[in-house]
């Protein structure tokens, strides 16, 4: 049975923050750990997110702001060195996922095996895709990046090459390879430099 952990970073916007974990909580497939990493928030976070600790649900409380890259940075090193996890979701505290998302990444795990390096959902805001979650390069040597068209995501899947950190299931066992995001980025691009190292950590470029 596929084990999946989730890994969110907040930081001032407790309303957000309550919807997603409210959101992850209810998920049909439901999380075997759930990590929620606190960016020194001011807002009351820290005072909520203590009083829903729980057993499966683990809060780390960073001292400053290390923004998302920091955040993850945090979350993953936890969440990639508990051995009860297969897959472990990345999102922000602004990511309200369905209630069956879980449901729908285990049956691609199931169909597509456990050795693809990650899954993710569709993102979409007011109800439209946005492509530019998930994208593929153009061009190495310039970075050039265009997201994936929306064609195909009416199909039942596809490969790309970058993702943000929104939605996106990695593989633990490949976490441990590719390492953690550089908290120097801070909020820009950590997920692209990451997703690049996870392509030269696997068979898929």
């Amino acid at each position: 049975m596929v084990k999946l952990g989730v890994v969110i970073v907040t930081y001032n916007r407790l309303a957000l923050l309550k919807e997603c974990v409210n959101a992850c909580q209810k998920q049909t497939k439901k999380f075997t750990k759930i990590y929620i990493v606190n960016n020194a928030s001011t807002d009351g976070t820290a005072e909520y997110l203590h009083s829903i600790k729980k057993s499966h649900i683990e809060i780390i409380d960073l001292p400053e702001n290390r923004g998302g890259a920091g955040g993850f940075a945090a979350g993953m090193k936890r969440a990639s060195s508990n051995s009860d996890l297969d897959y472990i979701l990345l999102i922000d505290d602004d990511a309200i996922i369905v209630e069956n998302f879980n449901e729908e990444i285990v049956k691609g795990i199931e169909k597509y095996g456990e050795d693809v390096l990650g899954y993710s959902g569709t993102v979409y805001t007011d109800r439209i895709v946005q492509c530019q979650h998930r994208s593929r390069l153009k061009t190495k040597q310039d970075f050039i990046v265009e997201g994936c068209p929306i064609e195909e995501y009416k199909g039942d899947a596809f490969v790309y090459d970058l993702a943000t950190f929104c939605g996106v299931y990695i593989s633990r066992k490949v976490m441990q390879k590719a390492g953690l995001p550089r908290e120097d980025f801070f909020i820009w691009l950590d997920d692209a430099e990451y997703c690049f190292r996870l392509l030269k950590k696997t068979s898929m470029r």
